[in-house]
């Protein structure tokens, strides 16, 4: 008696895998695999800064690049990748450093600490466009101005300008008043609003930075 033996059918190992069926999933994934290229490029950056590796001439507009094309990402991945961290434990990624960058404060290391590159004599500048910082957004927010994407880039020209000027208690509050509410909206999508509580808070901590700010002055 024979028996009919069907021989085992071997997968054709040069056959493309298609890992999308429409454009909109190709976009997708290049936009997930730009993330995970982001979230690498400034565990280095960091790396490297850290070290001296890298001035912070380069280090501040690399670190800034960065930042606002990891905001991109998020925000063309919409609901797709709703918690980054979960992203980086799917994909093994262990990045603190851009973690803190990204997710946490938002900004450069350069602009939430500061860099000593100045001399005294440049402080009456810098005093003059942080009091004018601290005025334009007062009066932003007293106008119903609240986006994420107004707001944020204000607040990075604020706490720029304090770090420009020569540190006292005053103003270190004031920064970290700032920086605080920096990392608030950093959490936060470009697109979201902050809600009335949070607006009175935020013009509440703006004048009193400002009134420290100006007490600062006088002494």
């Amino acid at each position: 008696m024979y028996y009919n033996q069907q021989s085992p059918t071997i997968p054709n190992q040069n056959k493309e895998v298609k890992l999308y069926n429409s454009n909109f999933e190709r976009e997708r994934l290049d936009t997930l695999a730009d993330l995970y290229s982001i979230i690498v490029a400034v565990e280095h950056l960091e790396k490297a800064y850290i070290k001296s590796s890298i001035s912070f001439e380069e280090y501040t507009p690399a670190c800034s690049n960065l930042i606002s094309q990891f905001k991109t990402c998020q925000n063309l991945l919409g609901d797709s990748v709703v918690n980054v961290q979960h992203f980086m434990s799917e994909y093994k990624l262990n990045c603190p450093l851009a973690v803190n960058r990204l997710l946490r404060v938002g900004v450069p290391a350069t602009v939430e600490h500061g860099v000593d590159n100045k001399t005294n004599k440049e402080d009456g500048k810098y005093i003059a466009k942080t009091v004018q910082n601290f005025i334009n957004l007062m009066d932003n927010l007293e106008l119903k101005v609240k986006t994420v994407e107004a707001l944020h880039p204000m607040l990075v020209e604020l706490i720029q300008n304090i770090n420009k000027i020569t540190p006292s208690a005053e103003t270190n509050e004031c920064k970290e008043k700032v920086k605080n509410w920096l990392i608030t909206l950093n959490k936060m999508r470009v697109s979201e609003e902050l809600n009335d509580e949070q607006v009175k808070q935020l013009h509440f901590d703006l004048e009193n930075g400002y009134n420290l700010f100006m007490r600062s002055l006088d002494e």
